[in-house]
């Protein structure tokens, strides 16, 4: 059995149960998620992998923070495969990432 793609009873747990917190920051996530994925790719595109794990790592907080665990695993692979420079793992990783928070995004719009 696969877990929920988004925690919500770890991220209730780390702001004190405030559920108008939560659905505030996961809705500013999603909406800015075109955009972040957009930049990952863009330093992919360019081969500026100390840009792309700096950025992979600084997503990787974020949806650790949100409670998005599949995203949280791929986001640490892919900070991983910049600093060994892997061209094939990185796209890979970055559209697995992509599908992850789009699976979180339909399982939180299905929870409110």
């Amino acid at each position: 059995m696969t877990p929920d793609p988004i925690q919500f009873d770890e991220i209730l747990d780390r702001v004190s149960g405030n559920r108008e917190f939560v659905y505030q920051m996961l809705e500013m996530f999603f909406q800015t998620r075109v955009e972040r994925i957009s930049v990952l790719r863009k330093t992919s595109d360019s081969h500026d992998y100390s840009r792309l794990a700096d950025e992979a790592h600084k997503m990787k907080g974020l949806v650790g923070n949100l409670s998005i665990h599949i995203a949280f695993t791929k986001l640490k692979e892919l900070e991983e495969a910049a600093e060994l420079r892997n061209n094939l793992l990185i796209e890979k990783l970055i559209n697995e990432l992509e599908e992850s928070i789009s699976e979180a995004e339909l399982y939180f719009k299905k929870s409110l």
